[in-house]
C-alpha cells in the first residue's frame, strides 16, 4: 500500500521537527524568508542553468522570483540589519525551482546559514551538523563527500581564461563524463551567442579595436556601415572571433585540467596525498590543502568517522557562489541528503563594499520520506563561550552536553558579552558555570548543576 497525503505530511512535518531541534541543539535561531523577492536577489548569484530554473514573474512593474533557496535572502537580512557579529539562523519551508527532476517544482527545505565567521570551526560545524541531522533520523549508511570550490577556482586561474568561459566551464563541468568533445561544442555555441561589447571592454580592450575598425571603414569610404550591418555589430564579431582564437589553446588545457581533476575521488589521506603532489610548489594550493587537512582532523572532535568521508575534488554544486569547502551527505544509493559549503564573496555580488564570511547547508528533506526514524524534543541552547585555544576542549564539552540531552551553541570568546548562565571553557580545558570549575569526569555534578539554573530561566 501507497502513502496517504496524510501520511506524507505528518512523516515530512516528522523530519523537519527533528532536523530543526537538530539545529536548535548547535544554537541555531529560527528565522524566515520571504517566498517572494525581487527577482535579482537570485539572478546574479544562480549559474545559468538555474536561471532558467527560476519561477519569475512581473508585478506592478517590479520583477519577482519564488525564493529558490534560504541562502542569498539570508545573508540580506544579515546586511539589511548591518550586523558584523557571527549569527546562526535555521530556516524551513518551501523552495521553488522549475527543474526537470521536480515534478511540482516546490520541494521542502530546512536550511541553516553560519554567517560572520571566518573560522574553520564554522566550516566544521555546519558539516557536522549534516551528519548529525542524518544520525537524528536514523540515517546510518552516510557518506560524507567534500570538495572544494576555491582549489578548483585557483587551478583555472594559471590558464588566464576570460570570465565568461571559465565561468561556462565551472558551471558543465559534469559534460565531462561523457567526454571532452560534448563540452567543447556547448561552449563554442554559447560564445557563439551574441554579447554587449561593453562587457569585455578592459578584457580585451573593444574600443581600441572599434578605433582600428573604423579607420578601416573610413579608408574603405563606407562610413559606418559595411553591406547592412553596422560599425558596432562588425566590431562585436571581429571582438568575439578574437576572443575564441585567443582563447582556444588555454580552453583546452584547461579542459584537460578538469578532465583529470575529475578522476580524483577516494578516501582522505590518498585524495590529499595525490593533490599535494599534483600542487607541489603552489604556495596557494598548499595553503588550501593544509586547510582542508585540518577540517577533516576537526570533524573527529565531532565523531564523524574518517572511513564514512570521501574526497571529490571537482564536486559540482549548482550554485555559483561556493568559495571554498563544498559538501553533500549521501545515502547508500547516492542519493543528496544535504549539501552546502562556504560562500564568503556572495556579499558582495549583491552590492555590498566588503566580503561577508558565510558557510550554510540545506536538508533536502523530500528525499528523507522513506528513511527517518525521529524523536522530537524542543528545548533553548545553553551558550559555551570558547577562547581560541580552546577550540577542540569546547566541542568535546558541547559534544558530551548534546548526548546528555542539551542544546548548545559555542560562541566565539569576545563575540558577545558573558551573562549567566553561560559557561566558559577556559584555555585549560575545564567548564566554568556559575561559582565553580568542572572537568570532564565532573560532567553529573555539571548536569545537576544545569538543572537548578537551565536557560529556560532567562
Amino acid at each position: 500500500m501507497g502513502t496517504s497525503p496524510r501520511q506524507h505530511v505528518h512523516r515530512l512535518q516528522q523530519i523537519t521537527n527533528q532536523l530543526q531541534r537538530t539545529l536548535a541543539s548547535f544554537g541555531y535561531a529560527l528565522s524566515d524568508t520571504p517566498i517572494i523577492e525581487n527577482a535579482d536577489l537570485f539572478l546574479t548569484k544562480a549559474g545559468d542553468q538555474l536561471v532558467e530554473q527560476l519561477f519569475t514573474f512581473s508585478r506592478s512593474g517590479r520583477q519577482l522570483a519564488l525564493r529558490p533557496e534560504f541562502t542569498a535572502a539570508a545573508l540580506y537580512q544579515y546586511m539589511a540589519e548591518q550586523r558584523h557579529e557571527a549569527v546562526r539562523w535555521q530556516f524551513i519551508g518551501p523552495i521553488f525551482s522549475d527543474a526537470p527532476a521536480r515534478a511540482t517544482g516546490q520541494q521542502h527545505s530546512v536550511g541553516a546559514e553560519l554567517i560572520g565567521s571566518t573560522r574553520l570551526s564554522a566550516d566544521a560545524e555546519i558539516l557536522a551538523l549534516a551528519v548529525q541531522g542524518a544520525i537524528a533520523t536514523g540515517v546510518r549508511d552516510w557518506t560524507l563527500v567534500i570538495g572544494h570550490a576555491g582549489l578548483l577556482r585557483h587551478g583555472l586561474e594559471r590558464f588566464s581564461l576570460e570570465p565568461r568561459t571559465r565561468r561556462f566551464l565551472l558551471q558543465h563541468r559534469a559534460m565531462l563524463k561523457d567526454g571532452v568533445t560534448p563540452l567543447l561544442s556547448a561552449l563554442e555555441m554559447y560564445l557563439n551567442t551574441p554579447f554587449d561589447a561593453a562587457s569585455v571592454q578592459g578584457e580585451i580592450q573593444a574600443e581600441a579595436l572599434e578605433s582600428v575598425l573604423a579607420g578601416f571603414l573610413d579608408h574603405e569610404g563606407r562610413g559606418g556601415t559595411m553591406g547592412s550591418r553596422t560599425k558596432d555589430d562588425i566590431a562585436r564579431r571581429l571582438l568575439q572571433k578574437q576572443r575564441q582564437s585567443a582563447q582556444r589553446e588555454q580552453v583546452e588545457q584547461a579542459v584537460t585540467f578538469l578532465t583529470q581533476w575529475g578522476r580524483i575521488r577516494g578516501d582522505t589521506a590518498a585524495v590529499l596525498d595525490q593533490i599535494g603532489t599534483l600542487t607541489d610548489g603552489d604556495d596557494r594550493a598548499q595553503m588550501f590543502l593544509a586547510d582542508w587537512r585540518e577540517l577533516i582532523r576537526r570533524l573527529g572532535w565531532y565523531g564523524v568517522p574518517v572511513d564514512q568521508i570521501v574526497l571529490q575534488p571537482d564536486l559540482a554544486l549548482t550554485w555559483d557562489y561556493y568559495t571554498g569547502i563544498v559538501f553533500e551527505l549521501h545515502n547508500r544509493d547516492g542519493r543528496s541528503l544535504a549539501g552546502g559549503g562556504r560562500y564568503d564573496e556572495l556579499a558582495r555580488l549583491m552590492g555590498s563594499d566588503r566580503n561577508i564570511p558565510a558557510v550554510g547547508l540545506a536538508y533536502h528533506v523530500d528525499r528523507w520520506l522513506d528513511m527517518a526514524e525521529l524523536v522530537v524534543a524542543d528545548q533553548p541552547a545553553l551558550r559555551l563561550i570558547t577562547p581560541d585555544k580552546a577550540e577542540e576542549q569546547a566541542v568535546l564539552w558541547a559534544e558530551h552536553l548534546r548526548t546528555a540531552g542539551l542544546n548548545v551553541s559555542l560562541i566565539e570568546d569576545g563575540s558577545s558579552g558573558f551573562t549567566q548562565p553561560d559557561m566558559i571553557i577556559t584555555a585549560d580545558g575545564l567548564a566554568r558555570y556559575a561559582d565553580r570549575s568542572y572537568e570532564i569526569d565532573e560532567l553529573p555534578q555539571l548536569l545537576d548543576a544545569l538543572k537548578g539554573n537551565h536557560p529556560d530561566d532567562r
